[in-house]
């Protein structure tokens, strides 16, 4: 279900030429007031997907624009919208003006006439606006480790868990990871509460793929035997994992010619990133001896070459969920998804996901999903390392904008307390 409604977003743009039905896309107007959505099978996460923002529902004559298209149906202006704001100023690489909208249904509880987001990607930048007073709030950027020291103990810095997790995969398809002993010593390797530690703002070690979420259990352990030796390949274990990096054909970090280990460890050009994975680098030398070579790129490129599987070793990744649910990371596996670094599948797996998310019966659901993902953790495709926060400072006169687990703020409820003075 969840991709035939990628299908239907994917497909948009063939809907509005006319090229393709609305009837074969499964989502119809019934009326003024109902949208209609019909599913391939029982889906019992749909409301929860249906938060998704690209799902949300736009009207189609307002989307389509007569030959030559002169504008963009997303332009300030075009765009129509039913929020409690309307798009007023959209300046590339500048800032978005958002204003009151006098028509939304529930206009009298709109305190804020106006909205200014700074479309700044350079955290330091952002953090000496808000020093200044010029911004009220940085939300929506990741704080490097390297502010932790200086803003973690200020009384308007606001942090909360998220639904996201930094997951570095393997390419299981190139040597020398298709060889699953390797990437469970690779695992057991990794010290991830000092991994944790080092980006502060209370991040947490993480054994397993989903973030925690209420009602769902995911698996504690995961023992495989080895030669008839028991290994719990997701706990931290380094004389275990030096253990399993021999039975895999490398004893010592070293292959059956005596050369050392080496592969690719690939990321998008960033500070952060750099850090993930020099400490990663770091880890894996002092404790298996095998060495990873860092190589960065284009965030573009970086995405292509992934998708692709263009890469020999391993790749950076974090992800947060869209929608609260462990289909979000659960499904990037299945056979066939183009969000899969990986390049690993399993018919089997791919039935257990399906059953279990027809399931309509939640706590059987999630149960269901559990053994989902103890059967992908048995594969390790990736590395759980961390569980990500959101963090940022944010104005104490600024009210009705709390931390969430989704970083979702309703500027609807959003207000300024004018009469607010420093204790």
């Amino acid at each position: 279900p969840f991709s035939h409604l990628l299908y239907c977003v994917q497909n948009a743009r063939e809907v509005n030429a006319g090229l393709l039905s609305p009837e074969k896309v499964g989502v119809r107007a019934v009326d003024e007031f109902t949208l209609q959505m019909d599913l391939c099978a029982p889906t019992g996460y749909f409301l929860r997907l249906l938060s998704c923002p690209a799902l949300s529902a736009v009207p189609r004559q307002a989307i389509v624009a007569p030959a030559p298209r002169q504008t963009n149906w997303t332009d300030p202006g075009r765009i129509v919208t039913s929020g409690p704001f309307l798009l007023s100023e959209f300046r590339l690489r500048d800032r978005m003006v958002l204003t009151r909208n006098p028509h939304y249904i529930e206009a009298g509880l709109v305190t804020l006439e106006a909205v200014s987001y700074l479309l700044i990607p350079n955290e330091t930048s952002c953090v000496n606006l808000y020093k200044s007073g010029y911004a009220h709030l940085t939300a929506g950027i990741a704080l490097s480790p390297h502010l932790a020291p200086a803003l973690q103990r200020k009384r308007d810095l606001r942090t909360s868990p998220s639904f996201g997790v930094w997951f570095p995969c393997f390419n299981t398809r190139r040597p020398p990871f298709d060889n699953v002993l390797l990437r469970y010593a690779v695992n057991m390797a990794i010290d991830k509460k000092a991994m944790a530690d080092v980006f502060g703002f209370r991040r947490t070690a993480a054994r397993t793929l989903v973030p925690p979420l209420d009602g769902y259990s995911p698996p504690e352990s995961l023992v495989i035997k080895v030669d008839g030796e028991p290994y719990d390949v997701l706990k931290h274990d380094p004389q275990g994992a030096r253990a399993l990096l021999a039975k895999a054909g490398y004893p010592g970090g070293r292959d059956a010619n005596g050369r050392r280990v080496q592969f690719d460890l690939l990321g998008p050009g960033s500070a952060d990133v750099r850090l993930r994975c020099e400490i990663l680098q770091q880890q894996l030398r002092s404790t298996l001896n095998i060495q990873a070579n860092i190589a960065t790129q284009e965030f573009q490129a970086f995405l292509e070459r992934i998708f692709s599987g263009n890469y020999r070793g391993m790749t950076e990744y974090l992800d947060w969920g869209l929608y609260l649910d462990p289909n979000w990371f659960l499904s990037q596996f299945v056979t066939g998804a183009s969000v899969n670094a990986t390049g690993w599948s399993d018919a089997n797996y791919d039935e257990m996901l399906a059953k279990a998310n027809s399931a309509l019966d939640q706590r059987s659901r999630m149960q269901m999903l559990s053994e989902c993902e103890r059967y992908l953790l048995s594969a390790m495709p990736f590395i759980p390392v961390f569980y990500d926060v959101w963090a940022y400072p944010q104005k104490p006169y600024v009210r009705g904008m709390l931390p969430n687990v989704m970083d979702v703020h309703s500027l609807k409820y959003a207000w300024i307390d004018t009469s607010w003075r420093p204790s």
